[in-house]
């Protein structure tokens, strides 16, 4: 979504039937985890069928069906590259993060659980996963498909899945290296971009209920320890108001921040250190945990701790995704918490057009700039040879269906090698490449989430002028599963 941190960067999902076909490919072709720079010309001879085009879904649910070749896959069919091969990195990341969660099922189980004394439980991240950055901060490393070789592996992936689409497109992670990462915190800092100061004020103006609702101070007398969760923090600063406020009531807790890149999180810990938080050996934060991590990743190394965990999806990171996704990226999320613990997400509310389309059009041109720095990105890490000037920066707001689309469209035909893939990308003049997309929300689109989900809504936290929603939900366990 534009403009709503690394943490609401969201990577384009593969259909079930897509994973399915690029599964088979992957087992016939026995590519393992080399990024594809070929066609796939042996699943049609290996599989056979008429073919199956994943451009043009059809409503047919046979088997035989959804397991034919893909057409890209049949040599003289289409000059691109078979879009399933596209897809084989990110199955295999899904394999490993199903074989990292039982890893660490299998940790915790043989040490008894792992629940420390004071009873806010040790995730099963080995020791030498583990850096100390400063008193009670430690910086993890979760998994091991988030390593910087495996993260240019699913870049080169779904640049040559985005590329080689009818519709280009780039995935909004890629954003976010350090230069990304600079201009998004010189967006936030912008007269016209209203979504960062306005979600501080949410924070600033109720952090009192939301401490009441962590510790359970809203069901009983004593304050009880807990795991406050952040998802993709970025530089941390909004949080940072609730981290001193439960300082300062002596609350017990531990702060956990979650995020795919390292150097994000280092910032942190060096903002953190600067911040004049209270860190003594008598301060009721007892532990800082940098995560390296996958958020449902991350959420899971708490499940056996006996202590109530608060989740934070803050920047209204949800509006990256799509109906079908944001339902799927809840139910993750409820599979992974437990009965009664506690989930705070972030909700860009729709308002009038004009605040919306200048928040997106800064008059300053970072919003351009930070756009066009993916390209940037893609030359050094990528080996490609975009041309930045060859490309110019839209964005608009469609007030019928809530969301603001950006691109970078061609200012004229020309050819883009990407050396690492072996491939070279045709742009013609006012082609367009979709960059990002963030939504806007109604209140009742936010109830509807919470009940298809699972989860219970406690509060909405609005600001005086009703632009944004912070939404308190609890996870209901004694539902039925709405994941199934």
């Amino acid at each position: 979504a534009p403009h709503s941190g690394p943490e609401g960067a969201a990577k384009r999902r593969p259909s079930a039937d897509a994973t399915l076909v690029g599964f088979h490919c992957l087992l016939r072709c026995s590519v393992g985890r080399v990024v594809p720079s070929s066609r796939c010309v042996t699943v049609a001879a290996s599989i056979g069928g008429d073919g199956w085009d994943p451009r043009q879904r059809t409503a047919s649910s046979s088997p035989a069906a959804r397991r034919s070749a893909c057409k890209w896959c049949v040599p003289g069919v289409h000059s691109r590259p078979c879009k399933m091969m596209a897809r084989f990195i990110a199955v295999l990341a899904l394999v490993s993060l199903a074989a990292v969660a039982a890893a660490e099922e299998k940790a915790v189980g043989a040490d008894g659980g792992s629940v420390g004394g004071r009873g806010h439980g040790r995730s099963a991240v080995p020791e030498s996963l583990r850096e100390k950055l400063g008193p009670k901060m430690t910086l993890e490393f979760v998994g091991d498909l988030l390593d910087e070789s495996t993260l240019i592996e699913m870049m080169a992936s779904d640049v040559l899945v985005g590329l080689s689409s009818e519709q280009k497109y780039l995935p909004s992670v890629y954003h976010y290296d350090d230069e990304g990462s600079r201009l998004y915190s010189e967006i936030t800092e912008l007269d016209e971009y209203y979504p960062t100061r306005t979600e501080a004020a949410i924070l600033e103006a109720n952090k009192g209920d939301i401490a009441r609702f962590a510790s359970g101070l809203d069901v009983g007398d004593v304050a009880r320890p807990f795991h406050l969760v952040e998802l993709g923090a970025g530089d941390g600063r909004k949080t940072r108001v609730l981290l001193d406020h439960f300082i300062k009531r002596s609350l017990p807790f531990d702060y956990v921040s979650v995020d795919i890149s390292e150097g994000a999180l280092r910032s942190q810990a060096t903002s953190l250190m600067a911040s004049g938080l209270d860190f003594g050996a008598e301060s009721s934060l007892r532990e800082v945990r940098l995560m390296v991590a996958d958020n449902v990743q991350a959420i899971r190394t708490l499940r056996h701790s006996l202590d109530r965990v608060l989740v934070m999806f803050l920047g209204s990171s949800i509006g990256n995704f799509d109906d079908d996704e944001i339902l799927q990226f809840l139910g993750k999320v409820w599979q992974a918490l437990r009965h009664g613990d506690l989930l705070y997400i972030g909700f860009d509310l729709r308002k009038d057009p004009t605040i919306i389309s200048r928040a997106y059009n800064d008059s300053h041109g970072v919003t351009a700039a930070f756009n066009l720095n993916i390209l940037d990105r893609l030359n050094k890490q990528l080996d490609a040879n975009f041309s930045v000037d060859a490309f110019q920066f839209f964005s608009w707001y469609d007030a019928f269906n809530g969301y603001v689309t950006s691109v970078l469209q061609a200012k004229r035909d020309h050819r883009v090698a990407v050396r690492s893939l072996r491939r070279t990308f045709d742009f013609m003049e006012t082609e367009v490449v979709h960059t990002e997309v963030s939504r806007k929300f109604r209140l009742s689109d936010i109830e509807r989430y919470a009940e298809h989900s699972g989860f219970d809504v406690v509060s909405h936290f609005l600001d005086e002028k009703r632009w944004m929603c912070d939404s308190l939900w609890r996870v209901n366990k004694l539902r039925d599963d709405p994941n199934v």
